[in-house]
């Protein structure tokens, strides 16, 4: 058990989350041109996140975690040689990478069930509430790291030091037991092909499956979620921008991911006194007023130390209300879901996010290098209000209305 915590470990052990877009950012490359990878990134996790699901479980998971690392290691020798104008690098860094996370994150949980179920399934979820302790410890120790080392050594140093981490996990992984797969009763290839068109249509057929108010609600969930993301993403190079230098960049987003759990924890109190029908509305907009302290930051000849702390404490806002609504939104999506379709709702509502990711992102990296930081962060706000208005139309129809009172008496 040991071996598979250490993998957790390592296999998380990014020094560059809190610093990728800075980084790319310090080689000249335009948000604009950041925003054209992170869409290419976004897709290939799209076209990827089933099929390789899939596979993996078909032909062994441990195979397809090796591969994964491999893919994670070709990614960060691109990125240690990129250079400014080197943009097809980049691209190929991003769908390399794209491809590695989708192995890794799709696969191992799957893993770590295969693994405690060799000694005995009633253990799994405290194994997995360990294991995903371990990850949450490797990705603020990571953080940390990672700023560390760039602001007293290099981003060259950075990479090197993460491919070394990369090798390690690969050979960690290497020593990880090949786990037997249930036997499956033997079956011809007519048999196989059948049941396999049998599980693609009806993953095709999916959204027919859900009620019409459930999709819209889906959907909606789905843009609130990308334009919060969009918020912390394009905060990192906004955060250079103003002077903040790589350890107090990573220690800001340590920090905000606290006020993240004082979120979940402040959830039950505001779900008992506001009715949820007016939280979906209220909830937009409280992140438009977020915005507007990065938009008063960005427009105004302060001090650069008040700022800075405008900015820091916008950040520490916008996480505390996404703590708040990964029980209140996600725990409404997952409670409304069909008892057979759980899972795959979730999984809907991450392609929807991912598709609109690699739509929005270039857009607001266009607007950013044409007018500012300023314009970017107004236009993000005014996507919240937008959301908000609708939710409130939607709100007002006779469906919506009776599918919000369902919700809120669970």
């Amino acid at each position: 058990m040991k071996r598979l915590y250490l993998y957790a470990f390592l296999s998380e052990l990014s020094l560059d989350q809190f610093l990728y877009f800075i980084y790319l950012g310090s080689l000249g490359f335009s948000l604009s041109e950041v925003g054209i990878g992170y869409a290419v990134f976004q897709i290939t996790n799209l076209l990827t996140d089933i099929p390789f699901s899939f596979l993996a479980d078909r032909f062994g998971r441990k195979k397809f975690l090796m591969i994964g690392a491999v893919l994670e290691g070709v990614s960060v020798v691109c990125l240690f040689f990129l250079k400014a104008g080197h943009f097809p690098l980049y691209i190929l860094s991003s769908v390399l990478m794209g491809m590695a996370i989708t192995l890794v994150s799709n696969v191992d949980r799957a893993y770590v069930y295969d693994y405690v179920a060799q000694i005995s399934r009633h253990r799994y979820e405290a194994v997995l509430a360990n294991y995903s302790s371990v990850v949450n410890v490797s990705l603020i120790v990571g953080g940390i790291a990672g700023g560390l080392i760039s602001t007293l050594l290099s981003f060259k140093w950075l990479y090197g030091i993460q491919l070394c981490i990369v090798v390690l996990t690969l050979g960690l992984t290497f020593t990880l037991p090949r786990l037997q797969s249930v036997p499956s009763p033997q079956q011809t290839v007519n048999d196989k092909m059948a049941r396999l068109w049998s599980e693609a249509k009806e993953l095709l057929t999916f959204w027919r499956l859900l009620p019409k108010m459930f999709v819209i609600f889906l959907l909606g969930c789905a843009g609130y979620w990308t334009l919060s993301s969009l918020v912390g993403q394009l905060a990192e190079p906004y955060y250079a921008h103003v002077g903040l230098n790589n350890i107090v960049i990573t220690l800001v987003f340590t920090v905000a991911n606290v006020f993240a759990i004082l979120g979940n924890k402040l959830a039950k109190t505001i779900s008992q006194r506001l009715h949820f029908r007016r939280w979906v509305i209220i909830t937009p907009l409280l992140y438009a007023g977020v915005l507007f302290l990065f938009i008063a930051s960005a427009g105004t000849e302060l001090p650069n130390i008040a700022l800075m702390s405008m900015a820091i404490f916008a950040l520490f806002l916008g996480k505390t209300l996404s703590g708040i609504n990964e029980v209140m939104i996600d725990g409404k999506v997952m409670v409304l879901a069909p008892e057979a379709f759980k899972s795959t709702t979730m999984s809907a509502m991450e392609s929807s996010m991912a598709i609109l990711l690699a739509v929005l992102f270039p857009m607001l990296g266009k607007i950013q290098n044409e007018w500012g930081y300023g314009a970017m962060f107004t236009t993000l706000a005014g996507l919240f209000m937008l959301l908000s208005g609708l939710a409130k139309v939607w709100r007002n129809q006779k469906n919506g209305e009776a599918f919000l009172h369902q919700a809120s008496r669970h």
